[in-house]
């Protein structure tokens, strides 16, 4: 019965310091990128806030965005993510576009995760309204 005691107490020791131990090394820290383009009434500026995932290869988690657009009338922000599976390669992260000095903020906690090779990267993107073509832009690389 002694020996039984010991184990169980052995046993819950060996546990508490593995469940301890697990999410010290499992936290990762959060990292920002921070992308800027065009100039003057033109200059808008993002923000992408994020972190890797944990055992997963490629992935990060978008935690939060914020645009903000230029004073431009007529000038909007899409913040994009060189996704390999979408049409054109970037896909939007933020849900709408702040247009004409409007600033933006959206949490998102949204993974996202490309191949191993393909470098997840993330850019400002920047429009005239009702125009297709890019008018500014600025890149940045993710982890």
């Amino acid at each position: 019965m002694r020996i039984t005691a010991l184990s169980m107490a052995a046993a819950v020791v060996a546990a508490t310091i593995t469940g301890v131990a697990a999410p010290a090394a499992a936290n990762t820290a959060a990292s920002r990128v921070e992308l800027a383009a065009g100039n003057g009434t033109h200059f808008n500026t993002a923000s992408v806030t994020y972190k890797r995932v944990d055992g997963a290869v490629n992935s990060v988690k978008i935690l939060t965005i914020r645009a903000q657009s230029a004073a431009h009338e007529g000038e909007c922000v899409w913040v994009e993510w060189n996704d390999p599976n979408w049409p054109g390669g970037w896909a939007h992260l933020n849900s709408e576009p702040p247009c004409g000095g409007m600033d933006y903020i959206e949490e998102l906690n949204r993974v996202i995760k490309a191949p191993a090779g393909h470098q997840l990267k993330v850019r400002l993107a920047v429009h005239h309204q009702f125009d297709v073509d890019l008018a500014h832009k600025d890149v940045a690389k993710l982890l």
